[in-house]
Order: structure tokens, then C-alpha cells, then sequence
């Protein structure tokens, strides 16, 4: 028979530990609730309002995500703890939607991944998604991790600098970011410009000299009056 707790919808938390320019520290908790048993014989997991996915046996699970801000080159790293959990036995899940992302074993396994989004706003932006809820399909077991902590790592990250400007469009977009900086974006390189580009000017006279000899040689404005 399966175990049927808190019907009332499930509400992800994630709470800010620590961030700084070595990377941040989250805590992440949910609710192991699920819904009431339908006619089916099938149980679904009460976490309203979370993106869904297909786990295995393509099963419908949720999971939490949130978007992360890495400094410009930086390498994400990340490392979860289980701090509490719970496991429901005898569960049959809905079945995914058929657009659902697909939760491969690795990232199941380890409970969180990070993805490269691009820039927003001038800022790197990586996708954090954090997998709480695990089934096991052969035996019919949902364990929910209650409570996790969730460390990313930034390495090898470049030394760009933060832009002097404000940006107050930007302000809401930064928002969005569970670790939003509190400057403009980094300064973007821009590409060496060659230095003929800058000095030659095709419509001046120009002389072209030839050496015999291997060395280091003067040439002054005296030294071209002689040459005509």
C-alpha cells in the first residue's frame, strides 16, 4: 500500500549560506508530500508550481532550479550533502509529459547539476538544478531528500573586472540570479587592434629602406634630409 502524507501543495526552499568569489553554499528543503491515491492505483508528488521532468520508467518528478552568476571563465563544481530524508514505498508516479527534460542517471545520482547559460546582462548565467526527488522504479520506492546542502565552486575563473557603470535597467534582470552581484557585469576584452591600422595613412609619402648589415641602426630626421 502506498504512504500517502500532506496533501496541501509542497514548497521548495532555498536559502543563501554563504556566497562570495569563491563560489556559494545553499540549503535546499522540500516537503515529502504526495497526493491522494486516484481510482489508478497512482500517487503524484504535491510540488506545485516546480518544473517537471521524466525520471526513471519515465515517471513524472519534479525538481527545483534556480539561476546561478559565475564570475566570467569560471568552472562550476558541485557537491551536495543529504542532511535528511525520507523514502515512500508501494508508490506508483504519473506518467511524464511527453515534452518533459529527461533526468539521465548520472545527474540522479548526484542530486544537482550545473549547465552554461550565456550572458545576461553582461553576467555569465549557469542553470542549478537540484534533484530532491528520487525513484527507484523496480521496487516501486520514492526517496525524498528533505534536506540538502548544495556547494558550487568556482574555479579558474578569469581576472576581469567589474564595470565602473551603474546599470539600473539591468537591476531586475540581476534579480533573477539566487546570487545576484552587486555591480554592472565584468568588462568584456575587446580584440587588439593592429597597429598599421592606426598609423598608416596610404595617401603620405612613405620610404622603404634596405640594410646590408645585421645590427641596430639610428635613423633621424637629419639622416633622411641627406637622402633627399
Amino acid at each position: 500500500m502506498a504512504t500517502a502524507l500532506l496533501a496541501a501543495p509542497a514548497c521548495p526552499d532555498v536559502q543563501m549560506l554563504r556566497a562570495d568569489s569563491d563560489g556559494l553554499r545553499l540549503l535546499v528543503e522540500v516537503d515529502a508530500g504526495l497526493g491522494p491515491i486516484t481510482s489508478m492505483g497512482v500517487t503524484a508528488i504535491t510540488a506545485a508550481g516546480r518544473p517537471r521532468g521524466s525520471g526513471p520508467g519515465h515517471v513524472d518528478l519534479p525538481f527545483i532550479a534556480r539561476l546561478l552568476a559565475a564570475p566570467p571563465g569560471a568552472r562550476l563544481s558541485v557537491t551536495v550533502e543529504s542532511l535528511a530524508d525520507t523514502t515512500f514505498y508501494d508508490v506508483q508516479l504519473p506518467t511524464a509529459d511527453s515534452l518533459a527534460t529527461e533526468f539521465s542517471a548520472s545527474q540522479l545520482q548526484a542530486l544537482a547539476h550545473t549547465q552554461p547559460l550565456g550572458l545576461l546582462r553582461g553576467i555569465p548565467a549557469h542553470a542549478l538544478h537540484v534533484y530532491p526527488w528520487q525513484y527507484d522504479a523496480a521496487s516501486r520506492s520514492l526517496r525524498v531528500h528533505t534536506r540538502l546542502s548544495v556547494d558550487v565552486r568556482f574555479a579558474g575563473a578569469s581576472a576581469a573586472r567589474p564595470l565602473s557603470h551603474a546599470d539600473a535597467a539591468g537591476a531586475a534582470l540581476r534579480s533573477a540570479f539566487v546570487n545576484p552581484p552587486d555591480h554592472a557585469g565584468w568588462q568584456t576584452p575587446q580584440p587588439a587592434r593592429r597597429a598599421a591600422a592606426l598609423v598608416y595613412d596610404p595617401a603620405r609619402v612613405w620610404l622603404k629602406l634596405s640594410v646590408t648589415e645585421d645590427g641596430v641602426f639610428r635613423l633621424d630626421a637629419d639622416g633622411l634630409q641627406e637622402m633627399g
